[in-house]
């Protein structure tokens, strides 16, 4: 049987993405949803085998020079999720990731590894940092709240968020995922929506709980997004895909309408 790692215990072992996390949201005031990113894009280097030990690395340095690695690291999100790839693009310089990688990146490089970054961060993002960062996010986003920040930088798009897609008829049910939840460990509406907005943008167009009675726990739920492509962006090509929620899991799948 597979042992049950607590809150502390996890958040202990990831201490250093703590520590870098709390530098970029409370030392330096960035946004808190987007310095998640940040730290997985950073994770996905190391894991890359590009930069090695890149977070323990980064937290030597002064704050002002994180900060322009942090404004680096945003440049390179884009390149991965938004930006059409054309020759400005090739163009933009990203001399501080450069050197700390040992090998010779530059902007092509996001660009080129766009499906494998996207597929490992989104999945970074879900299976670690939504539980490791949660106390430090929600400080970070309650201090946001309680201040008066201009809308247009209260408005950061998530990176995983492609921005709005040319529309397309697509029936409701072609864009409809089906999620199912374990007995015992409720998950509520909320819990859902917060959880795949926060890493995928917004992209939720309705959530619909089983119906059940007051005192029961519902089981699954139908979630419908804004476009086909959205689920295959969560599902990652799988049948079915686990996540965890707030310590809880979760499966989702296609939704497969019953037909007449």
């Amino acid at each position: 049987m597979n042992a049950i790692i607590s809150d502390e215990e996890l958040n202990l072992f990831h201490h250093i993405d703590r520590a870098l996390y709390t530098i970029l949201v409370f030392n330096l005031f960035r946004d808190p949803i987007e310095s998640m990113h940040v730290l997985s894009l950073f994770l996905w280097l190391e894991q890359q085998a590009c930069c090695f030990d890149l977070i323990d690395n980064i937290l030597r340095l002064p704050l002002t020079v994180v900060n322009m690695l942090a404004d680096e690291a945003v440049v390179c999100l884009n390149l991965i999720t938004k930006a059409p790839f054309d020759a400005s693009s090739s163009n933009i310089d990203i001399p501080m990731i450069r050197a700390f990688s040992r090998r010779d990146i530059s902007s092509s490089y996001f660009h080129d590894n766009k499906d494998d970054a996207i597929e490992k961060m989104a999945k970074y993002v879900a299976d670690l940092y939504i539980r490791v960062l949660k106390d430090l996010m929600e400080r970070a986003i309650e201090r946001n709240n309680n201040l008066l920040i201009p809308a247009d930088v209260a408005k950061i798009p998530r990176p995983f968020d492609m921005g709005r897609e040319a529309v397309v008829e697509v029936h409701p049910d072609d864009r409809t995922m089906f999620v199912t939840f374990s007995k015992g460990y409720l998950v509520s509406k909320e819990e859902v929506i917060e959880f795949f907005t926060t890493i995928y943008g917004e992209c939720i167009e309705s959530v619909q709980m089983q119906d059940v009675q007051a005192n029961e726990q519902p089981l699954f739920a139908r979630i419908v997004v804004n476009s086909a492509s959205k689920v295959e962006l969560i599902l990652q090509g799988a049948e079915k895909m686990k996540f965890t929620i707030n310590g809880k899991h979760v499966w989702a799948r296609k939704f497969v309408p019953k037909r007449p």
